[in-house]
């Protein structure tokens, strides 16, 4: 009787022990997360955004292809697909989806003086694309949309 009162009682020491150590690991993380947040190092909504391509010139407009990754609970990414007329700074998006991980940069072409068209093989989810922006008409030819949703995409 005696061994398995001390067998309790040890175990009982065990799991305090272990109790009080997960409360300290996650208070020491805690206090962590909060420094990193008051200078600027973390942040539980922070967006990242990297530009991958810009396109000067073409058919008389500027584009720039980009994806933007944020962190709030899970992993978001998006890539963008903007327009300017040359030269200018101002950017309106014309199509943003989920990058496939692969092959997500799309190729924009001009088909002629008043048109262009993005290609991509695949994407996961269009967000929203635009068709026409002023006198510019925009084609799309995209290989595989894993999701369209009910009505297909918005316009952006």
């Amino acid at each position: 009787m005696s061994i398995i009162r001390a067998l309790r009682s040890l175990l009982s020491i065990v799991a305090s022990s272990l109790g009080a150590l997960a409360i300290g690991v996650a208070a020491v993380a805690a206090v962590v997360f909060l420094l990193l947040f008051a200078v600027g190092l973390w942040s539980p909504y922070s967006c990242t955004t990297t530009v991958h391509q810009r396109i000067a010139g073409l058919s008389g407009f500027d584009f720039e292809i980009s994806e933007t990754d944020c962190d709030v609970l899970a992993k978001d990414a998006a890539t963008s697909v903007f327009i300017s007329k040359a030269g200018q700074t101002k950017k309106t998006l014309l199509f943003k989806y989920v990058p496939p991980g692969f092959d997500a940069i799309p190729t924009i072409t001009s088909v002629d003086e008043h048109t262009i068209q993005i290609s991509i093989r695949r994407v996961p989810t269009i967000f929203c694309r635009r068709d026409k922006w002023e006198t510019l008409t925009v084609k799309y030819d995209i290989g595989v949309v894993d999701y369209s949703g009910r009505d297909g995409p918005d316009e952006c």
